[in-house]
C-alpha cells in the first residue's frame, strides 16, 4: 500500500484485516484539509447475520459533521418545575433534560457503522430578557436542581428552550475503536408551557 501524501499530513497505522484476523485494520488519523478522521476497512461484521464480511479492497470509512447533524438523534425532553403549570415571578425556576449519551447505526458507502453522541453543552433559553444559561450538565429535578432562572414579567404561554450540543463518535459493526467526529451536532427541545403569575397582595390585622 503506497501511503503517499498521507504519510505526511497524517498519523497512519498500517494492519491488516481477515476472517482469520478481524480485528485489525488500518486507521488515518488526520489533520490539515481532512474533515474527519478516516478508518481503512477491509472487514466488518453484518449486523443482520453477525457474520464477518470481508471486502476485496479497502475502503475509507469517516463521518463528516453535517452526517453526524443529519441522524436522528434521541434530544429527550425539557422538564420544567410548576404548581398545575403556573410559576411565581421573579422566583427562580429549576428546569432540566433527559439528553443523555447513545448510539445509533448508519451505514457508510454501504458499511455499518455505530455511532455514540454524548451531550456536552446546554443553551437555557427562557426567553422574555432572562439571560440564557449555558452549562455542561443537564440539570436534575428538584430539590437536587443546578440549573435555574427567574422571569421578572408576569403572562401566560412561558416555555423554556434547550439547545444541546453533542459530540460525536464512529466505529465500523465489529471494531472495539472509537473516533471522535470533528465538529458538533446540535439539537432544540422546548419545554411545555406554564404560566408566570405575581402572588397576590393580601392585609392582614396586627397580631
Amino acid at each position: 500500500m503506497d501511503l503517499g501524501n498521507a504519510a505526511r499530513n497524517c498519523l497512519v497505522i498500517v494492519e491488516t484485516a481477515s476472517v482469520a484476523n478481524p480485528y485489525d485494520a488500518y486507521m488515518n488519523t488526520c489533520a490539515g484539509d481532512n474533515e474527519a478522521l478516516q478508518a481503512g476497512v477491509s472487514i466488518y461484521r453484518d449486523p443482520s447475520t453477525g457474520e464477518l464480511v470481508e471486502l476485496d479492497d479497502p475502503i475509507e470509512i469517516y463521518l463528516t459533521q453535517s452526517q453526524l447533524q443529519s441522524l436522528p438523534i434521541e434530544t429527550g425532553a425539557v422538564h420544567v418545575a410548576g404548581w398545575s403549570g403556573q410559576w411565581l415571578i421573579h422566583y427562580p425556576m429549576p428546569v432540566h433534560s433527559d439528553a443523555a449519551a447513545h448510539t445509533l447505526t448508519t451505514t457508510v458507502l454501504g458499511v455499518p457503522v455505530e455511532v455514540r453522541v454524548t451531550p456536552v453543552e446546554f443553551r437555557w433559553d427562557y426567553g422574555h430578557d432572562v439571560e440564557p444559561l449555558v452549562t455542561s450538565v443537564a440539570g436534575a429535578a428538584y430539590p437536587d436542581h443546578v440549573v435555574e432562572a427567574a422571569w421578572t414579567t408576569a403572562g401566560e404561554g412561558r416555555t423554556v428552550t434547550a439547545t444541546t450540543q453533542w459530540q460525536g463518535e464512529f466505529r465500523v459493526q465489529g471494531f472495539d475503536t472509537w473516533l471522535p467526529v470533528n465538529g458538533t451536532a446540535s439539537t432544540t427541545t422546548v419545554s411545555d408551557p406554564v404560566e408566570v403569575i405575581e402572588a397576590p397582595a393580601r392585609l392582614v390585622p396586627n397580631p
